[in-house]
């Protein structure tokens, strides 16, 4: 009769001693998965913020060139081309 307890007891110990692995495994696994969903919320926000900066850059540059063609139109080339055969 006591055999028969000792191995009760012993197949329940192995048992809770299982569940406990995993459930030490899992918490493991849940805060890896929440550092990475950390992790990907942080270069998202900067990749947010450099677009932002890209987007200014690019919105400058263009306004710039936008203005260069203007003035090429506006004013007339200040050599004009047949000015040689004036000389």
């Amino acid at each position: 009769m006591q055999i028969l307890i000792n191995l009760i007891a012993f197949i329940a110990g192995v048992g809770v001693g299982y569940l406990y692995g995993y459930y030490i495994r899992s918490r493991r696994a849940i805060r890896q998965l929440n550092e990475s969903i950390e992790r990907t919320r942080r270069e998202q926000e900067q990749l947010r913020t450099q677009y932002a900066e890209m987007r200014a850059q690019y919105s400058v540059i263009n306004n710039k060139l936008t203005e260069i063609k203007r003035q090429r139109i506006r004013t007339p080339l200040a050599r004009p081309r047949y000015s040689k055969y004036l000389r």
